[in-house]
């Protein structure tokens, strides 16, 4: 991913001077984009931007660009990056974290961009295998139509008829919905891929995919492909990753890219996951008996008397048995395993359980006996992995001698199969048993219907990997989002990710202000006298108070949480109140998200109640959102297992977890939430923060020094209510 650049550096530098000064002239008036993107306003920020984007890119630097809401800093970094590949064969591969902004980016910006650039640079969106169809298991599944639901049936039939019109397989250009349980036998994933030896390589979705890919210069992928290219690339450097050779990376909504890369870099097994690779060997659907062993038998006894056949067969009953033995002994595992963590995990507020595995359980004998049980599921399923592989190699070596080429589909994807199933018996083994230098491993149970544990490893820090596997692999980055500075600075989200390891005088920084004038769009207030939001009393004085503002603001407010707990108390004390105010009570959880923030915005007079996903990424603009209300400091639970193994590693290392951790992440977690409210230049209205820690704790500077310049009210509910009556009414009203 590391070609030379074509240009001389004193070349270099002149057309870097150059092109600056022209990329000034698309954020004007009158300018390219203007006429490209309808309603165009231009911004200063944007074109400041832009001139950093350039610079990284034409330099060979990593730039980290916080750029406020309003910005417009998609268009900042496709403009630059457009010129950039167009001046050779380069390649940009741009990551977000949404499949919203991914699909704005190819549908909208990138079209209006070379527009406004007149440059002819092809681009594409690529999604994770698991969103493209494989022809080889529709076809397979197409021969085991029987055991499907007749709903089931139905839906797969139209999947079937569209072949045709697809020219990716990709789940959204089938435009036929289909249940993901039934799409997950369906789809590409890469446990299920038979690469060379598929007898569908040839018209395979994927396969002509990565071939127009290659000829794109632009690519728009999710943080979690990017990750996973990455991998590939550095497990073996023969092997083509899921992307063709890049040079420039951008990294758009980076505030995630931490998150991401700390799932994708650890591990897990779940009670659920181990079903299903024993159900892809054996499993009995009502009368039915299938799976890949069920049809090689078939298979096998439709061969006629061929020498040996009878010592085949006798093998593949022995692998049945074996299957059962595996899948028994590791059901009670799982099961003990949920036992355990309800007698000793750690229970939070949203029903989860979690179990922290460290040193301290050596001396448990339950947990002894439970790692005596692992071994024992270890024992039994290595012996069947082993008789699995056996049997399919012998049958591929049988179909190669015999010409069959055609057949090798079946024992190779029984073998696929064996290789996961030690996969993962691997991973509970080395999670359970350690060692846990540098990792956070624990069981985690989820209430549910159904039974949902899992073992879980985490890297505690993931910055080398960063710096190593994706910084240091490229010529030039970008990472951007408008969430990135704790108190104006970027030296956390640097230090997270990996940036604090390359040479200062490569990284170029930068905070773009958000065009918004939020001193006379925004009112910021804290009513100090309520009581700490762990006092008894603070549900009923909040509740009051609640109903004041929103008799006031009309509704047309967020109301947002960081406990489930305190969200349910609150909605249904106030629910039937607000009905008889007049305003419309919504609830997260009570539909899909989309349909809940549609409903939110035609009602009008809306109060939604929400938590987590909606501190960020949601997007109401206009009237229906005029008030946002944080109900507490969004820190990080303290008993969350890998927030709790990182604190332990500060503090083992002498510093102090809560303001190198907890507090940065706080806030940057609460400049989400704050940002929900302005999304346009006429958006007006107020955030309330129900915690008064903002205003009493030494720390709340923190939070008040990463706001922008807006009207504020610290004062008793009654002051704030007084100036909140002042905004709505006069010449700040919604």
């Amino acid at each position: 991913m590391k070609p030379k650049l074509e240009t001389a550096e004193s070349a270099a530098s002149t057309a870097r001077s150059a092109r600056a000064t022209d990329l000034r002239r698309f954020f004007g008036d009158a300018s390219a984009l203007a006429r490209a993107v309808p309603g165009y306003v231009p911004r200063p920020g944007q074109a400041e931007m832009a001139e950093t984007v350039w610079q990284a890119l034409s330099s060979e630097a990593i730039a980290v660009i916080e750029a406020g809401t309003g910005t417009g800093k998609s268009l900042a970094y496709l403009i630059p990056a457009i010129y950039w590949a167009a001046g050779g064969e380069r390649r940009v591969v741009i990551a977000t974290h949404t499949i919203n902004l991914q699909e704005q980016l190819v549908n909208k910006d990138l079209p209006a961009a070379l527009q406004a650039t007149g440059k002819e640079v092809p681009f594409m969106l690529v999604k994770g295998r698991s969103n493209y169809l494989c022809r080889r298991r529709l076809a397979a599944l197409a021969d085991d139509i029987g055991r499907l639901h007749p709903a089931d049936r139905g839906i797969f039939l139209d999947l079937w008829r569209t072949l045709g019109t697809c020219q990716y397989g990709d789940r959204a250009e089938l435009k036929v919905p289909c249940p993901d349980e039934l799409w997950a036998e369906l789809n590409a994933q890469s446990e299920s891929c038979l690469g060379q030896y598929c007898p569908m390589q040839q018209n395979c979705f994927l396969r002509k995919l990565r071939q127009d890919v290659s000829e794109c210069q632009i690519i728009v992928v999710n943080h979690h492909l990017l990750l996973a290219d990455a991998a590939i690339k550095d497990q073996s450097q023969n092997e083509a990753g899921v992307l063709p050779e890049y040079q420039a990376l951008i990294v758009d909504e980076a505030h995630h890219f931490e998150e991401v890369a700390t799932g994708y870099f650890g591990r897990e097994i779940s009670y659920s996951e181990w079903l299903k690779l024993w159900r892809e060997v054996y499993r009995r659907d009502g009368k039915q008996i299938n799976g890949l062993l069920v049809h090689l038998r078939e298979r096998e006894s439709r061969s006629g008397d061929s020498p040996g056949q009878a010592a085949r067969l006798a093998s593949i009953d022995e692998v049945f048995d074996w299957c059962s033995r595996a899948l028994e002994a590791g059901s009670e595992w799982f099961e003990t395993l949920a036992g355990m963590i309800v007698s000793a995990g750690q229970r939070q507020e949203s029903g989860e359980r979690y179990l922290r595995i460290t040193g301290n359980l050596d001396d448990n004998p339950n947990w002894n006996a439970m790692l005596s049980m692992l071994q024992n599921v270890e024992t039994i399923a290595s012996k069947t992995v082993a008789l699995l592989t056996d049997i399919s190699m012998r049958a591929m070596a049988d179909d190669q001698l015999a010409g069959r080429d055609s057949d090798l589909t079946l024992p190779l994807a029984l073998s696929n199969v064996a290789a996961r199933i030690k996969a993962a018996i691997q991973t509970a083994v080395e999670v359970m048993t350690g060692p846990h230098q540098g990792k956070a491993s624990w069981i985690e149970m989820v209430p549910g219907r159904t039974l949902t544990v899992k073992v879980v490893e985490r890297p505690l820090s993931v910055s080398h990997l960063i710096s190593e596997k994706i910084t240091g692999q490229v010529e030039t980055a970008v990472f951007t989002s408008a969430t990135l500075t704790a108190a104006n600075s970027l030296k956390y989200w640097q230090s997270r990710v990996g940036l604090d390891l390359i040479p200062p005088e490569r990284v170029l920084s930068k905070i773009v202000p958000s065009p918004f004038d939020y001193q006379s769009q925004l009112l910021f207030g804290v009513p100090v006298d309520l009581p700490d939001n762990r006092a008894d009393n603070f549900l009923a004085k909040a509740v009051a108070f609640l109903y004041q503002l929103l008799k006031i603001t009309r509704g047309r407010a967020f109301l947002l949480f960081t406990s489930y707990r305190m969200l349910t108390a609150m909605y249904d004390i106030m629910k039937e109140s607000l009905a008889e105010m007049g305003l419309t009570p919504f609830r997260q959880g009570e539909c899909d998200r989309s349909v809940l923030l549609e409903k939110f915005k035609t009602s009008g007079n809306g109060v939604l109640f929400a938590a987590s996903s909606f501190w960020e990424g949601v997007d109401v603009p206009g009237e229906a959102l005029s008030c946002v209300v944080l109900m507490k400091l969004p820190f990080a639970v303290p008993t969350d297992p890998l927030f709790e193994a990182r604190s332990e590693e500060i503090s083992s290392n002498g510093g102090n977890p809560f303001a190198m951790l907890s507090l940065p992440q706080a806030v940057l977690r609460f400049k989400q939430g704050f940002g929900r409210l302005i999304r346009r230049i006429d958006d007006h209205g107020a955030v309330i923060v129900l915690d008064n820690r903002l205003v009493l704790k030494p720390y709340g500077r923190f939070f008040f020094e990463s706001l922008p310049d807006c009207r504020m009210v610290k004062g008793s509910s009654s002051e704030v209510l007084h100036v909140l009556r002042d905004f709505f009414g006069g010449a700040g009203r919604a």
